[in-house]
């Protein structure tokens, strides 16, 4: 592949000509860490072409966003309305989702591929396996799906191998309009899905079945279905490979290696990670105080979803917290240890944390609803994309009431635990309206420390009858170091002031110079 110069590279031209053709005068330049170094270099090349474009270019103003607030994969709408710009022009790796406010335009970049090594490998993985590929790869490669594309007809033509039997994706429109400007519907034939948003959207035409997944689309032939196809994944792994595998969680994945041109195949890492998210959802049963942390200001419903995991919450008998904290850490979250779990709301390549570094776990809201719907169960779909999951809890609530919790149900059964490995009787408990039930925990919590626990001599079918901590006024109060005591009584006599040092610490103002080997 040819080298590609400055301006291709980050598509100066075509910047310049959405920013033009749509009257824009102030316009955020979003930059992720590693291309900060080139985004004065950008910003220069972009005035220049403006320039040639327009002779009042000065009243155009560009203003580089850094230090995003959430996620670098989204468009930072927070920062871009404290200069209340009129659109985002964002650089770098995407997760595509469809913001509440602002329009974007997406500069994904261009990352380098032997196109000839790619397609060969590709042509004898599909003659070896005898199975149709579906190749999707990162944002960063799409630029070369003309020249894949080109050499993948080329080889087939001289194999005289099936054309079908290579299925290549599409990318889908660089720019995205705010869901303030857009009607989401879906024709009553199903032939098409007009919901862009959807990350994963599926509709079919004539026994076809189509689907759109983070900025990248495609349709399948007649007849196939994706448990059917084998993905070979174009790109790093990454939370966009990540997201892939939970959501074709029933398609084995191949992963091309650029830099090594090798197709590698790992499907142990895909089986161990579904393992380790379904643990995290049995995890989620058994806890009892919840923080809602909020990953996203911008993503289309994120505010709608938070709403719905309170009222689950609330249904469910347990106490829930929101927490707002810019982009989250182990530090951060280790500051609210009275949640059992945290349930992340943010865009679908954000949501999935690795909980090993936290204390406690961290789920999506998909989780959160496999977990707290006493009798709902896992049939293997997932849903990442907050307005997909909410679309789809509406459409069961035409028939059965998806959001249901444990409290619709006998508040005195028992359910097995698989982290306790026995039985346990829930404490539910019903919330006011207020949610706050201080005094009345005050006078449970001490109660509740010296409860029975029936762990001596448990065995498998035993119940666990055991005391619950129902919100963070409780944990408090069971703590052993509450913070400094307070004289509320006046009982201790008060003690008289002293005047501290002043100055430096170098030299404070009772001290000598030449005491500290200054000199005099």
């Amino acid at each position: 592949m040819d080298k590609l110069s400055f301006n291709e590279l980050y598509d100066i031209e075509d910047t310049a000509s959405y920013i033009m053709n749509n009257g824009y005068k102030r316009v955020a330049l979003q930059f992720p860490d590693h291309l900060l170094n080139v985004s004065v270099a950008v910003t220069s090349a972009l005035k220049a072409e403006l320039s040639k474009k327009s002779q009042s270019v000065e009243l155009i103003k560009l203003y580089v966003l850094a230090d995003t607030t959430y996620g670098s994969c989204c468009a930072d709408e927070v920062a871009a309305a404290h200069v209340n710009a009129e659109c985002i022009v964002h650089y770098g790796h995407t997760c595509f989702s469809q913001m509440s406010k602002l329009p974007v335009w997406y500069v994904f970049g261009k990352a380098t591929i032997n196109v000839d090594n790619f397609v060969q490998q590709l042509i004898i993985h599909v003659k070896k396996h005898e199975r149709r590929v579906l190749v999707l790869f990162d944002l960063a490669y799409g630029h070369a799906l003309k020249d894949i594309e080109r050499r993948i007809v080329e080889c087939q033509l001289d194999c005289g191998s099936d054309p079908s039997g290579i299925v290549l994706a599409s990318i889908s429109n660089r720019e995205r309009h705010p869901t303030m400007h857009l009607n989401f519907s879906t024709d009553h034939t199903g032939d098409r899905c007009t919901d862009f948003n959807t990350y994963s959207c599926r509709s079919e035409t004539q026994s076809t079945e189509s689907f759109s997944f983070g900025g990248i689309s495609w349709t399948l032939p007649q007849g196939c279905k994706m448990e059917d196809v084998e993905i070979v994944w174009l790109g790093d792994e990454g939370p966009a490979l990540t997201n892939i595998m939970l959501t074709f969680n029933a398609s084995t994945i191949t992963i091309y290696d650029a830099e090594k041109n090798v197709l590698v195949v790992d499907v142990k890492k895909q089986s161990k990670f579904l393992m380790r998210r379904y643990y995290l959802v049995e995890r989620a049963k058994d806890a009892n105080i919840v923080g809602i942390v909020v990953g996203t200001l911008g993503v289309a419903g994120y505010l709608e979803m938070v709403q719905d995991l309170k009222a689950l919450l609330k249904q469910s008998g347990k106490k829930s917290y929101v927490l707002s904290m810019g982009k989250p850490n182990p530090a951060k979250l280790a500051n609210f240890p009275e949640c059992d779990i945290f349930v992340l709301v943010a865009c679908p390549q954000t949501a999935l944390l690795d909980s090993k570094d936290y204390m406690v776990p961290v789920i999506t809201p998909f989780e959160a609803i496999i977990a707290w719907q006493r009798g709902r169960q896992w049939t293997g779909e997932y849903l990442l994309d907050l307005r997909s999951l909410r679309k789809t809890l509406n459409t069961e609530s035409d028939d059965a009431q998806p959001l249901r919790a444990i409290q619709s149900y006998d508040k005195g059964e028992a359910r097995f635990s698989f982290i306790k490995g026995s039985y346990i009787e829930d404490n539910v408990t019903d919330q006011s309206d207020d949610g706050d039930h201080s005094f009345d925990s005050l006078a449970l919590t001490k109660a509740a420390e010296y409860a029975l626990q029936m762990q001596k001599g448990r065995t498998p079918m035993s119940v666990d009858i055991r005391p619950q901590v129902q919100s963070g006024v409780e944990f408090f109060a069971l703590r052993s170091f509450q913070g400094l005591e307070l004289d509320d009584n006046h009982q201790k006599p008060i003690e008289h002031y002293t005047v501290g040092q002043r100055g430096r610490s170098v030299a404070y103002a009772n001290e000598q110079a030449k005491d500290l080997g200054y000199g005099a």
